[in-house]
């Protein structure tokens, strides 16, 4: 399990928009794209891609690089008028 000190908590905290200055994503390819690499940098990977629609909120698996599951990550995510979207993430 990803424990309350592991080092991608914060990481893939600051991924999230208000967490880092303000940048909102222009796409939610790019965003999940920065989520994803924060775990990659630990061996993890989210188990699915799957993000429907202009706004809602999402549970998805956090899986190892044997594909054992060993936590969860929450997104919720908008489209605002822009355009652009506002992605926010945080691990369980």
């Amino acid at each position: 399990m990803i424990g309350p000190n592991h080092p991608v908590r914060e990481a893939f905290a600051d991924c999230s928009t208000g967490n880092n200055g303000g940048k909102y994503y222009d796409s939610m390819e790019i965003a999940f794209a920065a989520f994803n690499a924060v775990l990659m940098d630990c061996s993890l990977c989210l188990d699915e891609y799957n993000f429907p629609g202009e706004f809602g909120c999402r549970t998805i698996g956090i899986s190892d690089d044997c594909g054992l599951p060993i936590g969860y990550a929450y997104f919720s995510w908008y489209r605002m008028r822009s355009g652009r979207w506002e992605v926010i993430g945080y691990i369980t």
